[in-house]
């Protein structure tokens, strides 16, 4: 029989220069199965031999990591070494064994965040559970001058209910806890990574994202809590996009909407504390992460004890050297006359009220408020403004009115369509007379015309019959 006299071909080494995954780490780790597998890198769970503790391995073979991840994972372990407390995970142990670097942590029961926010957004009891948690959490960080700086639904880790606990949901969450500390920046961390702009689209502050040129501080971490915070209460993030570039200008420039907009029984202070925490400029927003637990805190025990929609002063517990817009108080009586009259608008009986102050004594803030508590009872409102000024148009008044109906119809699929069936004859009218509303009606046929075209007892008759038709339609 004839035999190859050559060597001994030697097995490749996969091309992401792990090379094969050891079955015991530093002697100490007894490898289960593999959780992810990157350049170089891999995410292992293992079992703790010298206690049985289940554990999670992240490792990275010596002579394949970069400098500056090799940087960044020691400066993981030097942070997770320092941290403990609610909603963190402490380090087991760290360590360079055979070559393989690696850090080994507890493994947290449950599944991110993520996987759960793929099965249906949070209950307000379960967002305000998990914003406890990640406040918590962020309050021992920021305490030991550590930025986490990659917060997002797949950096968190949730515990869900179900089991013995009968009035428990399975799939309820019911504890959160911060996870990856890979992207962390304290002032031990190497000046030559400590400010390269790292982070998720998605969930990045404008300053973070190198937009503004503001200091990256606690309050970008902040922002990305809130950012979450509307994606755990709406089940979408406030910026969509199909760029990352159109995604940062919206962080930029597009104002977070309510999420009141898209969700019904959200408390008005729980939306007010998202607000806050996604304002564009850090010094509008909270300015520490234990200001906003608390205002969660507070807020959480006042609808366990009862109250349907608490009014807090926001803000009383947090630290700040500059004044933003106060949470909204006060104005019962008045917001109470408003909403009966919204109320009393459905039955074709609503009367006619006149709001009065003094300038900035808060009409705009209560309208807002009302137009806020409105779209929990999927009730339009549609504003629009006077302006004293010389060269007024006809109907200018009600050109905020057109705006709102635009907007309302982009969320309203049904709406839309049935208001261009219902005004198809009258369109040309309407988009002369209000030339915001050609989005929603369609260009006219013919050119545009101005309103004195039509005559003013045509247009009005032509608004009238939008008014009407808005009124006579079905609201689900």
């Amino acid at each position: 029989m004839a035999t190859s006299t050559g060597s001994v071909p030697r097995p490749r080494v996969p091309a992401d220069g792990l090379g094969p995954v050891p079955a015991l780490v530093a002697g100490r780790f007894r490898v289960q199965r593999v959780l992810h597998r990157g350049a170089g890198a891999a995410t292992l769970a293992a079992v703790d031999q010298t206690n049985g503790n289940a554990v999670v391995l992240k490792t990275a073979r010596s002579t394949a990591l970069a400098r500056g991840t090799r940087l960044r994972l020691l400066h993981e372990a030097e942070v997770l070494r320092t941290l403990s407390g609610p909603g963190l995970v402490p380090l087991v142990d760290a360590g360079d064994s055979d070559g393989l670097f690696y850090l080994a942590m507890p493994l947290v029961p449950g599944r991110t965040l993520a996987a759960r926010l793929a099965a249906g957004r949070l209950t307000v009891a379960e967002t305000l559970r998990l914003a406890e948690d990640l406040f918590a959490a962020l309050a021992a960080v920021h305490g030991h001058d550590v930025l986490h700086r990659d917060i997002k639904p797949s950096n968190v880790m949730v515990e869900t209910g179900g089991g013995a606990e009968a009035l428990v949901e399975r799939d309820a969450v019911r504890g959160a806890t911060l996870i990856d500390f890979g992207l962390a920046r304290s002032e031990s961390l190497h000046v030559s990574v400590r400010d390269e702009p790292v982070g998720t689209a998605r969930y990045m502050s404008p300053e973070q994202a190198g937009l503004v040129h503001r200091d990256v501080d606690e309050r970008s971490d902040l922002y990305a809590v809130g950012v979450l915070l509307f994606e755990c209460l709406t089940g979408r993030p406030p910026f969509e996009g199909q760029t990352v570039g159109e995604v940062l200008r919206q962080h930029l420039s597009a104002p977070a909407p309510d999420v009141r907009s898209y969700v019904e029984g959200v408390p008005a202070v729980l939306a007010q504390i998202v607000q806050r925490l996604v304002r564009k400029d850090p010094r509008d927003r909270y300015q520490s992460a234990s200001g906003a637990l608390a205002d969660v805190q507070e807020l959480a025990g006042r609808l366990a004890a009862g109250e349907e929609d608490p009014v807090i002063a926001l803000g009383l517990n947090d630290r700040r050297s500059t004044l933003t817009e106060p949470a909204f108080v006060g104005r019962r009586e008045e917001l109470a006359a408003l909403l009966t009259a919204t109320r009393d608008a459905s039955s074709s009986n609503g009367p006619v009220l006149l709001l009065e102050a003094e300038s900035g004594g808060g009409k705009s803030r209560l309208l807002d408020e009302l137009g806020a508590r409105c779209l929990e009872s999927d009730t339009v409102v549609l504003r629009g403004q006077g302006v004293d000024q010389a060269a007024r148009r006809p109907f200018q008044v009600l050109e905020g009115l057109a705006a709102g109906l635009v907007e309302a119809a982009d969320q309203d699929a049904d709406l839309a369509t049935r208001l261009r069936e219902e005004l198809v004859d009258d369109r040309g009218v309407l988009t002369s007379v209000l030339p915001a509303l050609a989005p929603l009606l369609g260009a006219a046929d013919t050119e545009r015309l101005g309103p004195e075209e039509f005559g003013e007892s045509r247009a009005l008759a032509a608004l009238i019959r939008l008014l009407d038709a808005l009124a006579a339609m079905p609201r689900t």
